[in-house]
């Protein structure tokens, strides 16, 4: 008994070249580091984010925490960390991690998304203070 050949499915890289993926795989990497980098240079001449910057990074996590405790702080701008901690720890992205370049381009994207997102929501008398006073504590400003 002879049995029918299986069906060859649609081939979603048929007339594609491997040269051609590889140009627009490197494209794409182009296009997103110009990006990172434009978004991180305008991001740095902003006061806040200096002097966040200027924290050491344990400064920087006590911020946060000190931000996700402070009742000044609302909701909508606590639930981002914790969804960004459980993005970047859980299995799963948007971009799989092993793509050259991308795979990380999207978790850095995410990150400076968040931070951009609870900056904006928290209002601006409660990060002052809790930078300055991480800033007090690690002898930062006079």
């Amino acid at each position: 008994m002879r049995y029918p050949e299986p069906s060859r499915g649609p081939r979603y890289t048929d007339g594609v070249e491997t040269w051609q993926v590889i140009a627009v795989s490197v494209a794409a990497a182009a296009i997103a580091l110009v990006a990172v980098v434009w978004l991180t240079r305008r991001a740095t001449r902003h006061p806040v984010i200096r002097r966040v910057l200027a924290l050491p990074a344990r400064g920087k996590l006590t911020l946060a925490r000190r931000l996700l405790s402070s009742p000044d702080v609302p909701l909508a701008a606590k639930l981002p960390l914790p969804a960004l901690f459980l993005y970047l720890t859980l299995p799963f992205d948007l971009m799989p991690d092993f793509i050259p370049v991308l795979g990380y381009a999207d978790d850095a994207l995410a990150v400076a998304g968040v931070i951009a997102l609870v900056l904006w929501l928290t209002p601006r008398a409660v990060i002052e203070r809790e930078i300055e006073a991480e800033e007090a504590r690690f002898g930062l400003r006079g």
